[in-house]
């Protein structure tokens, strides 16, 4: 029974900041958003599990991505001010409104403050909150769903857990990449557009975030838990960004 209590507690603090989520046109404005009603529709189940094919950035005569994670800080209670996080990106950004504009995807786990944001820096003047822009997300501009197998697997990848800075490695890739990210949310909820990305607001109990070729070959793994871990593993050939 007592387990049983642990889960409870465990949801019922989860589901009270997908209570408090919001959504905005820009990234410095929220408007309150209620759990949608997608949540509770048919075939709409907490795991998120897509591949998507993403077209990659040329710069420098060469094609590559960018995969980064880190471990979750200051947790106050059961909220994470920095959540456990895994992003993986392409190209550079020229502004700081288009800072996710490169973003292929991220991931996100634990129980988000009101204030917690997928970018966080006092002195961008901007706020990108995972309550407007998603616990986790995938962008639709520069991605396509895809019916290619991509493995979540660290098989032939070498490196381990993420400290609480932004730990990254660059990897060269062919013009297209795929992307697969897995998560399960409490609640379960329906993803929804905002910008160029689709996203899921409710807060993420575990996800695992993986790159690799159009054959199925991995670059990178990354895996974040609600307990604030995080690791992140690339292949042979990947440099520390």
């Amino acid at each position: 029974m007592k387990g049983v209590s642990v889960v409870a507690v465990a949801a019922a603090t989860l589901f009270a900041f997908a209570m408090t989520s919001a959504v905005a046109g820009r990234p410095t404005a929220a408007a309150d958003l209620r759990p949608s009603t997608g949540a509770e529709a048919e075939g709409v189940t907490p795991t998120i599990d897509r591949t998507i094919s993403c077209a990659t950035a040329f710069i420098g005569g060469a094609r590559s991505v960018t995969a980064v994670a880190h471990h979750g800080t200051g947790r106050t209670g059961g909220s994470w001010d920095r959540p456990a996080f895994a992003k993986v990106t392409t190209g550079q950004t020229g502004s700081q409104y288009t800072l996710l504009d490169n973003a292929l995807a991220w991931v996100t786990a634990g129980q988000p403050k009101k204030d917690s944001a997928v970018i966080q820096s006092p002195n961008l003047g901007v706020d990108y909150p995972l309550r407007v822009w998603g616990t986790l997300a995938w962008n639709t501009r520069l991605c396509r769903a895809s019916t290619k197998k991509l493995p979540l697997t660290t098989k032939g990848l070498s490196g381990g857990s993420s400290g609480v800075f932004d730990e990254g490695a660059d990897c060269n890739t062919p013009a297209h990449v795929l992307v697969r990210l897995r998560a399960t949310t409490l609640p379960a909820s329906k993803p929804t557009g905002f910008r160029q990305f689709l996203r899921i607001i409710a807060p993420v109990v575990r996800a695992e975030l993986a790159v690799g070729t159009d054959s199925g070959k991995p670059l990178a793994y990354s895996e974040v838990l609600a307990s604030g871990k995080a690791r992140l593993l690339t292949a042979r050939g990947c440099t520390p960004s």
